[in-house]
């Protein structure tokens, strides 16, 4: 049996549908990864490079919270940015192999072939796809669990050490 055109569209349009939620998986990843990486590392150098200045490690680490803050939201609102557009691709996915599934026992209907024969835009809805609402808890897990573990650690040493002391 010979393949029509609408189903080699149909077996492109879901290789490359696989294809962009892998891409998305890799990006976010490599964002998440790179975050963390920053973000300890980052710390690591500064209290290693700090010694035993009191004062300039109160004044340093309440200057870093606050960059470290602002690289987590930046992160976070990236990370959430791509969590939508991979879970719109798998949205999109989903309906096409549905109408897919449909078309073999109806083959000349397809229900949706409007929508699926493009680019997974804005009209998707993805508060229904499956797994979509657990996909977003990772992005605060991952950018919000350490800013709150620094700022505890600040606030101990902020309470406990008054500048004067030595602190390391």
């Amino acid at each position: 049996m010979e393949t029509t055109i609408i189903q080699k569209m149909v077996l492109d349009e879901i290789s490359g549908k696989n294809n962009a939620i892998q891409s998305y998986d890799v990006t976010l990843w490599k964002i998440r990864s790179g975050f963390l990486t920053l973000l300890f590392a980052g710390w690591g150098a500064l209290l290693s490079f700090l010694g035993d200045n009191a004062e300039l490690i109160f004044s340093s680490t309440t200057a870093m919270f606050f960059v470290s803050l602002g690289l987590s939201l930046g992160g976070l609102f990236i990370d959430l940015n791509y969590v939508k557009r991979k879970f719109r691709c798998i949205k999109s996915l989903r309906l096409l192999l549905e109408d897919a599934y449909d078309h073999i026992n109806e083959p000349d209907n397809f229900k949706n072939q409007n929508k699926w024969l493009r680019i997974s835009g804005d009209d998707v809805e993805i508060g229904t796809a499956g797994g979509y609402r657990y996909a977003l808890l990772v992005p605060y897990l991952i950018y919000i669990v350490p800013i709150i573990s620094i700022a505890a650690g600040l606030f101990a040493m902020h309470l406990f050490l008054s500048p004067s002391e030595t602190c390391l």
